[in-house]
């Protein structure tokens, strides 16, 4: 919520999954990578819970998810850019992310 409420977003919107990561793209990239992210991840939710797999399927899955994983690394490379954070902080949001959102939520940074 911190890290919403130094973006300018409004906290409530933390709470709704897809809704806040809308304006978390909006503010720090752009909506349209947010439209081929939400895309991507409902096309992996439909082919793992009611899809048969065939090699097409396989294909599919497999770069929705590469999708998804360079966006979300895209992300928090363009958060760390707004806050004005190194590349360490950079490296925690994608491999420890709970504590590079503490680091960005409680600094000094843009506030």
């Amino acid at each position: 919520m911190k890290v919403f409420q130094k973006l300018n977003i409004p906290a409530w919107k933390s709470l709704i999954p897809f809704y806040g990561s809308y304006f978390v793209f909006k503010k720090v990239w752009n909506s349209y990578s947010f439209w081929i992210y939400a895309f991507c991840a409902g096309l992996i939710f439909i082919q793992y819970f009611f899809l048969h797999y065939d090699l097409y399927g396989a294909i599919l899955f497999i770069v929705c998810l590469c999708t998804l994983f360079f966006e979300w690394m895209a992300l928090h490379f363009y958060l760390c850019k707004w806050f004005k954070m190194n590349i360490f902080v950079y490296l925690l949001l994608i491999f420890l992310y709970p504590a590079g959102y503490c680091i960005l939520g409680f600094s000094k940074q843009k506030e």
